[in-house]
């Protein structure tokens, strides 16, 4: 009887199929909470447009507060020019990434995102998670990528770094007014700079990598993303090192 009854179990088991990784709508806006590993914290207001080219991420902080800069705008677009800026003192750096915008199916798309655990408690929120790509420790992915069950709602991004997001609200149809898409026109003065390859912000081997593969090339726009948030730790740490040079 017991044979039977375990039998029965495993065939049962044997007809679930794992969840597959979920795929983000064409446009959406997310608010997260940063925290960062030197316990740095953020807000963060997200809005992807895939199907416009073009994704903006509005930074606040108590660090850029301090330093008198306000809001800090990060505007990404399809063509690989990024553009940082504080419109409140009217700063900008233009970048050129040479890569696009995370596509919505970034974490289904081969190779595709390894579920990790199924059931994991965030809060009250049931979730699953999945590891995606690899970061220059070997063995440890670049990000961890925790989504509600029954609905795929995004729920938290914990990259190998320590800086984790959680998110707050999330609108799948959310966008900004159009006058907000606008690049200011302080930022078309200045000249464009080379993307800045740092450890912490690329995943291993992007740098050298120059095949058209489409994981790698993901694995360069997850790369960006994250450096786009990093922007806002540079700015902390800047101000950070600038006070204790003032109190020296």
């Amino acid at each position: 009887m017991e044979f039977r009854v375990a039998l029965m179990t495993m065939t049962m088991g044997a007809g679930l199929e794992a969840p597959a990784p979920p795929t983000w709508p064409p446009r959406f806006h997310l608010m997260s909470w940063q925290t960062d590993a030197d316990g740095g914290k953020a807000v963060n207001n997200h809005y992807y447009d895939w199907l416009g080219g073009r994704s903006l991420i509005e930074i606040a902080s108590q660090a850029l507060d301090k330093s008198g800069k306000g809001l800090l705008w990060d505007y990404e677009r399809q063509d690989g020019m990024s553009f940082y800026y504080t419109p409140m003192t009217r700063e900008c750096r233009t970048v050129e990434m040479g890569v696009g915008l995370l596509p919505p199916d970034w974490l289904p798309r081969a190779p595709a995102a390894r579920l990790m655990s199924e059931g994991t408690m965030i809060g009250n929120l049931k979730t699953n998670a999945w590891t995606k790509g690899e970061s220059d420790t070997p063995g440890t992915p670049f990000i961890t990528y925790y989504a509600e069950q029954g609905t795929n709602r995004p729920v938290r991004f914990a990259f190998y770094t320590g800086m984790v997001l959680d998110v707050i609200t999330f609108d799948a149809n959310g966008t900004l007014p159009e006058a907000d898409w606008i690049v200011p026109d302080y930022c078309l003065k200045h000249s464009k700079e080379p993307a800045v390859t740092k450890t912490e912000s690329s995943p291993r081997g992007s740098a050298q990598h120059t095949q058209p593969d489409h994981g790698w090339q993901v694995q360069r726009s997850l790369a960006r993303w994250q450096s786009a948030i990093l922007r806002g730790v540079e700015v902390r740490e800047a101000n950070t090192s600038a006070t204790i040079k003032s109190s020296e």
